[in-house]
């Protein structure tokens, strides 16, 4: 049998911001075209890596989204959600109603938890803190915001992460992360090009092995600097995708390595499919 082809290879689909909310008609016709393109698409599974729906989000937003998602679960599709901090902050519904609608809706949540598909583990890590701690957060000069969300998701996350990556290593399968706050403070900068190395000091960054890790994706950083799919590579060699394209629509394709050691060619391929689109 000849050697599979990148096109031949699976994968699987990812979106996080899209920021639905009802008083903004563009951002639930974002989510109706990224549903439609995953459904026709080649990816079975469908991450959205959180932020789904803006903090103003209403209970009609989230029947809206529950029926899009629905045409998906219908088409044999799977979809996986994961909580950013806007889900978080929402008030009506609050959080939990909103898992509690979704989840009818088919979708399967991942928040601190890990699930394999295809051979390959997927950990989830929410954007989960408490209006208090947001708020103190939010009241910071700006340039202080980023260190101290990393601060209070790490307080929050971090021991849970450490277990989850645990008993990933323990399975000897290739890792994906989906993060909804990026893994560092300062994980891209208006300075990086596409695979310049970057640190990643802290807790979350220690407990990724680079020798299983294949991905780690994030959502979040949308602002100016960030328009498009951004990528860049940890010094240990680790590919970490800024995935937050939703505001503007699209999908991130991500090729899953068939094993650990299929792992460095899996990021090669998913590297030159991103920079291609």
């Amino acid at each position: 049998m000849g050697r599979e082809t990148a096109s031949e290879r699976k994968v699987v689909a990812g979106a996080a911001d899209l920021h639905v909310r009802r008083d903004v008609p563009s951002s639930r016709e974002r989510f109706s075209s990224t549903i439609a393109a995953f459904i026709q698409g080649e990816a079975q599974y469908l991450f959205l890596n959180g932020d789904t729906f803006d903090q103003k989000a209403t209970y009609d937003d989230v029947t809206f989204v529950a029926g899009e998602l629905q045409k998906a679960r219908l088409a044999g599709k799977r979809i996986f959600g994961l909580s950013g901090n806007h889900e978080e902050r929402m008030t009506d519904p609050k959080h939990q109603k909103v898992i509690s609608m979704l989840s009818e809706a088919g979708v399967e949540f991942f928040d601190d938890q890990l699930v394999e598909l295809e051979g390959v583990v997927f950990v989830g890590v929410p954007c989960i803190l408490s209006k208090p701690q947001q708020d103190g957060i939010h009241a910071l000069p700006v340039r202080e915001q980023a260190a101290a969300m990393q601060r209070q998701l790490e307080e929050t996350h971090g021991e849970t992460f450490e277990k989850l990556m645990e008993e990933a290593k323990r399975r000897e399968k290739p890792v994906i992360v989906w993060f909804h706050n990026p893994p560092i403070a300062q994980a891209y900068g208006d300075e990086l090009s596409n695979y310049d190395p970057v640190e990643l000091p802290g807790r979350f960054a220690k407990a990724m092995d680079p020798h299983v890790v294949a991905v780690a994706l994030n959502g979040h950083l949308h602002g100016k600097p960030f328009k498009g799919v951004r990528l860049a590579e940890t010094p240990e060699g680790i590919l970490i995708i800024n995935n937050a394209i939703g505001v503007m629509g699209g999908i991130t394709y991500v090729t899953l390595p068939e094993s650990i050691g299929d792992i460095p060619a899996a990021r090669t391929i998913t590297g030159r499919r991103i920079q291609s689109q």
